[in-house]
């Protein structure tokens, strides 16, 4: 796994702030906090059944950092994670530290967050 630099530019929950879009431009990845990474697409119905469970456990979590990408928007991003499929999660607890699972399984995304804390 690579981490390339990447900008984070927008927060998606307006009245929490627990959720940043991340695009591809100048921040790394390289952060010490741990932090999840969910890829989606406006398109994908499973990932819409699954965003309010990410959004949840984002506002349960205030320790972790979570991000939300849209493969649509970030190809460098998307293809430097090797995103095949929507939705994908990383769970990252340090560079060489992490999992990760493709598909809309609420009890998996829940148990994956778990590894985190």
């Amino acid at each position: 796994m690579s981490y390339t630099p990447h900008n984070i530019n927008q927060t998606v929950s307006s009245t929490n702030k627990v959720i940043e879009v991340l695009n591809n431009d100048e921040v790394v990845l390289k952060d010490t906090y741990p932090k999840v990474l969910y890829f989606t697409a406006k398109w994908c119905g499973p990932c819409q059944r699954i965003s309010p469970v990410f959004k949840t456990l984002a506002e349960n979590n205030p320790g972790i950092k979570f991000f939300k990408i849209d493969v649509d928007f970030n190809d460098d991003l998307t293809t430097g994670f090797g995103v095949q499929s929507m939705p994908t999660f990383f769970f990252i607890k340090a560079k060489n530290d992490y999992k990760s699972f493709t598909g809309a399984d609420e009890i998996k995304l829940k148990e994956h967050i778990k590894y985190l804390v």
